[in-house]
């Protein structure tokens, strides 16, 4: 017999994708099934996969290049009707788009939830699942099965040598993610890291950000107690997006991380160094959970 097999195609940034591929690796070892990546080179993340990591023999990738008319197809979701409608006919094979996964979101329904959901799909002999949130719950030991590649890993290696043991990560998410800007401002930030230096005379911070305004503010206040991996770079291009994900693992190699409201890099930096998370922001306690 056969293996079945399960497909998946991450959508959005560098941490969007990581708990995607996290949730797919597990769910795949559940059903004991192939996994394929189809890694969408789009405005989220235009790069190929191997740019950023090593191959791994778990995981089949296929990277797709952006077009244009896939922008237009999502956005009247003809491409989900489409899908729909062929594994429909096929009866052994299921799509799983976004815009479904979004809906069980809404209506409340949680990871356990959504993991008795994906294990009664056993019937389903191929399973393709479009999306940007964890499905299913994580797997174990994500830097297993996805390790930064050698240049970016060497990076990663070097900087961290300037941590001290007092090294706190500061990641402030701005540009597009209104969430973010809204609920997690910069004054906030400030509060917090000059709380920090009141407990702790010999902090440091490594600061990662999208905004460049940002580092000249930061490090004029905070000079050399506070470092950052470089200048930012365009993070639609090849180089930007491999700095992006040189600064999440940097993160993930400090004591602890002050992180923006509703940003999954923060999250997942977090879940990568098995280390605390602290969301700055006005209301935490009332806020909406990321997916």
């Amino acid at each position: 017999m056969n293996q079945s097999t399960i497909t998946l195609i991450p959508n959005g940034g560098i941490g969007n994708r990581i708990r995607v591929i996290s949730s797919g690796l597990n769910y795949a070892k559940k059903r004991n099934s192939k996994l394929n990546i189809l890694w969408k080179l789009d405005e989220g993340l235009n790069c190929n996969f191997e740019d950023l990591f090593l191959s791994n023999p778990n995981i089949q990738i296929t990277n797709q290049k952006y077009r244009i008319w896939d922008k237009i197809i999502k956005r009247v979701n003809l491409f989900i009707n489409f899908k729909s409608l062929i594994t429909f006919f096929k009866r052994k094979d299921l799509f799983f788009s976004e815009k479904k996964l979004y809906s069980m979101l809404n209506k409340g329904y949680k990871i356990d939830d959504l993991e008795n959901y994906f294990n009664t799909l056993q019937n389903s002999k191929n399973v393709t699942i479009e999306c940007c949130w964890q499905f299913y719950p994580k797997i174990e030991n994500i830097n297993v099965y996805l390790q930064p590649k050698k240049s970016i890993q060497d990076s990663i290696t070097e900087f961290s040598k300037k941590f001290n043991p007092n090294t706190i990560g500061v990641h402030i998410r701005r540009t597009d993610n209104v969430k973010s800007i809204q609920f997690s401002s910069i004054d906030l930030f400030i509060q917090k890291m000059d709380s920090y230096i009141e407990l702790e005379p010999n902090i440091m911070f490594f600061l990662s950000t999208d905004e460049t305004s940002l580092q000249i503010e930061l490090e004029k206040k905070y000079q050399a107690r506070l470092i950052y991996f470089s200048e930012l770079k365009s993070r639609n291009s090849k180089n930007g997006l491999e700095q992006a994900l040189v600064d999440m693992y940097l993160l993930s190699k400090t004591n602890k991380i002050l992180g923006s409201y509703w940003s999954t890099f923060s999250l997942v930096a977090s879940e990568i160094g098995n280390i605390d998370l602290e969301i700055v922001s006005h209301d935490t306690e009332n806020l909406k959970p990321i997916y």
